[in-house]
C-alpha cells in the first residue's frame, strides 16, 4: 500500500516536471507556414518552414528551380507566452530578403496565440502599422 502511494507522488511528480517545458516540447519540431494574414491583405504558401530544436532555428523556403531551398538559421527562445527568435548576420540579409519572412531586425518576438501538436500560430505587432500579423502553421511530419 505504502508502495502504490509513493510510485503515485512519483508519477504526479514526473508529470509536473515534464509539463513545465511543454512549450519547448510542443514546438519542436518542422513548422510548414499555411497562411500570412496582414493588416491589409492575406497570403498563402506551402513553401515556407520554420524548424525549432534545442534553441536552434532554421527558416526554409523551397525554391521553384532545381528544387533548391534557401535556408536561414539562428536561435530561439520561449519566454512565458512568446518566442523570440534571433537571425545572426551572417543570415540576415537572406531572411530580410525573403518576402515571406519580413523581418526588420535581427531579433523578432512573437506572440504564441496557439500551440498545439499539429497547429502553431503566431503573432507580431507591426512597429509600422501598429497592427498585428498572424502566421498560421501546420506541424510537417
Amino acid at each position: 500500500m505504502k508502495k502504490a502511494a509513493i510510485y503515485a507522488i512519483l508519477l504526479q511528480l514526473m508529470t509536473i516536471s515534464c509539463s513545465d517545458n511543454s512549450s519547448e516540447a510542443t514546438i519542436r519540431g518542422r513548422w510548414q507556414l499555411r497562411e500570412t494574414i496582414y493588416p491589409a491583405r492575406t497570403a498563402t504558401t506551402d513553401s515556407v518552414f520554420y524548424s525549432f530544436d534545442s534553441g536552434v532555428l532554421q527558416l526554409q523556403t523551397l525554391l521553384p528551380r532545381n528544387h533548391e531551398s534557401e535556408r536561414s538559421y539562428g536561435q530561439y527562445r520561449i519566454e512565458g507566452d512568446s518566442i523570440i527568435m534571433t537571425i545572426p548576420d551572417t543570415y540576415f540579409g537572406q531572411a530580410a530578403a525573403n518576402e515571406h519572412y519580413d523581418w526588420q531586425t535581427n531579433e523578432r518576438r512573437f506572440a504564441i496565440r496557439t500551440l498545439t501538436n499539429t497547429k502553431l500560430e503566431l503573432s507580431v505587432n507591426s512597429t509600422r502599422t501598429g497592427a498585428d500579423t498572424i502566421y498560421t502553421f501546420r506541424k510537417y511530419h
